[in-house]
């Protein structure tokens, strides 16, 4: 391999013409630029340079090698520019992982902003549960994870927080219950779990479902489940068909444009009422993209309750 600092140590020579000017350039001594050239020569085994006391000429081997160090110099200088727009924020990419509802409600808002002041920067968003986002992070495979939680406003232990992983709350999202529009409580500002009890229930799965367990067990009942499913939407359908009702965060309320939540359902606070914490999760052991924080900073300014 060509020792490329000796190769522009001739390319300073060929382009002021002399070891003595390339030495003011370089700022070393003209002995020092002889011997750079003379062991650039001995690596390649072949003259480089007519030394003349003039100055020098170079050979024909010597004007191939400087319209390679042209090139590498060329391609140094443009990869110095992109790193320091990477550092600045203003290329490079962003992954972010994100559950359902934050993508369709929370996330929407801080990207396109993002993509608007950095249209250089390359953002992917993939969609995660908490319980696959977190690891995501740690392994490098997202910049960034916006992850949800039950119960209280510390996230759970077992993701690690404080090792080499940082947790920054976004915002309380209020959990409500969902009933179909003609439902004997559908006028009540507020329910009671407790006078659901006799309902069947749409259920989630994971978390969402160990919350209403909870909740259930606090107001003296096991809910009688109709119901299964993973994913709020599906689950709101079918309160709107009739076939029970369902705990549903407010961020992850289907509403239409005009007249609010979808036609057939109502939506009501509920008491006790149930908190699902928001937040972001970002890596603290390895360097972090400009791009990561300024996210965040939007996060904050779009998400925050």
């Amino acid at each position: 391999m060509i020792d490329v600092p000796r190769l522009m140590v001739l390319r300073a020579a060929a382009a002021r013409g002399s070891m003595a000017a390339a030495a003011r350039q370089l700022r070393i001594t003209p002995s020092a630029v002889s011997q750079q050239v003379a062991a650039l020569e001995r690596q390649v085994g072949a003259p480089l340079v007519e030394r003349r006391t003039t100055g020098i000429t170079l050979t024909a081997p010597g004007r191939r090698l400087v319209a390679a160090a042209d090139t590498i110099a060329a391609e140094l200088a443009k990869a110095e520019r992109h790193v320091a727009d990477i550092a600045a924020g203003d290329r490079g990419s962003l992954a972010v992982a994100t559950f359902a509802s934050a993508g369709q409600r929370l996330l929407p808002e801080a990207v396109s902003g993002l993509a608007t002041d950095r249209p250089n920067a390359e953002v992917k968003v993939m969609e995660a549960e908490p319980h696959a986002a977190v690891p995501m992070v740690r392994r490098g495979e997202a910049d960034l994870a916006v992850v949800y939680h039950f119960s209280t406003p510390r996230p759970p232990d077992d993701w690690g927080i404080g090792d080499t992983l940082r947790y920054v709350p976004l915002r309380r999202d209020p959990v409500r219950v969902v009933l179909p529009a003609d439902h004997r409580l559908a006028h009540h500002g507020t329910v009671r779990l407790a006078d659901l009890a006799t309902e069947p229930w749409v259920q989630g799965w994971a978390d969402v479902g160990e919350m209403l367990d909870h909740y259930a067990a606090v107001a003296g009942f096991r809910p009688r489940v109709a119901c299964y499913a993973s994913d709020y939407l599906f689950m709101q359908s079918v309160v709107a068909a009739g076939m029970g009702v369902a705990l549903v965060p407010t961020v992850a309320l289907a509403t239409d444009s005009t007249t609010g939540p979808l036609s057939g359902l109502v939506a009501r606070p509920v008491d006790p009422t149930p908190i699902r914490y928001v937040g972001a999760v970002h890596p603290t052991d390895r360097w972090r993209s400009p791009l990561t924080e300024e996210l965040l900073t939007r996060l904050r300014a779009t998400v925050a309750d």
